[in-house]
């Protein structure tokens, strides 16, 4: 099913760019030692972009904080040449042998990760806080790769593969050189990777950030009623009808 384009700009408003402010959030907290508000916005924006992602191919999102089973079946699976299997941050930055079990990680694991450490029993500390080293730049490349398919699919068979086939040519995808927010760096032990003013590990908010996000994430957001008055009541019902808000 093809939504309309009224109904297109009412998901990415609410979901995409919802996204990208936990995402600043996510960053900003784990740069000042918010470790637990760091897992929540990390796992508030995996959510968000997994809805967007299900609700612009016409799918259904009927589901809270617990993203992890439709972010694998509805996502992950059905567009699996377009995600790694594993996030491999040595892939972007010097890592230490001692420090080697960390920098690479599962996709699966460390989404579900993610979404256990950040459920809302962790903001109100009825769970341990758990964020390990490298967390922060997986986070990032997840972010990416989910964030790419914040678009339609095309409905024609062909074009969809080319498509797919697009997104995997991505040179950030594909070349293993420098990920944007990672600098080179060599991390000598846990404490060095976790320690706040790390700038390998948490770089300025707007350095470098992927595909121009600096503009699109600093730019004041519209007053609610300035962009829902472009919509209908019956697609502001459609809205709340495939999707919990």
């Amino acid at each position: 099913m093809q939504i309309t384009p009224i109904q297109q700009h009412l998901v990415r408003e609410m979901f995409w760019y919802a996204a990208d402010d936990d995402y600043i959030c996510a960053r900003l907290s784990a740069q000042n030692g918010l470790f637990r508000h760091f897992s929540w916005n990390a796992a508030q924006c995996v959510e968000k972009l997994t809805k967007c992602i299900i609700l612009l191919n016409g799918g259904s999102a009927k589901f809270n904080h617990s993203f992890f089973k439709p972010l694998k079946e509805k996502v992950i699976e059905p567009y699996k040449r377009c995600f790694p299997e594993t996030l491999d941050v040595s892939a972007f930055c010097k890592v230490k042998d001692s420090m080697a079990h960390y920098a690479s990680e599962e996709l699966f694991d460390f989404a579900e990760r993610i979404e256990e450490y950040g459920h809302t029993n962790g903001r109100y500390r009825q769970i341990p806080a758990r964020v390990l080293p490298f967390d922060l730049q997986k986070l990032d490349l997840l972010v990416f790769f989910l964030r790419r398919l914040c678009a339609p699919m095309p409905l024609n068979a062909s074009q969809r593969k080319q498509h797919i086939l697009s997104l995997q040519e991505d040179f950030l995808f594909t070349t293993a050189t420098q990920w944007p927010t990672v600098n080179g760096f060599t991390f000598k032990g846990k404490e060095d990777a976790l320690r706040r003013d790390n700038t390998a590990n948490f770089p300025e908010l707007f350095d470098e950030l992927p595909g121009g996000w600096a503009s699109a994430v600093a730019a004041a957001p519209l007053e609610t009623a300035k962009w829902t008055g472009l919509a209908s009541t019956e697609d502001l019902s459609w809205l709340k009808s495939v999707a919990k808000i």
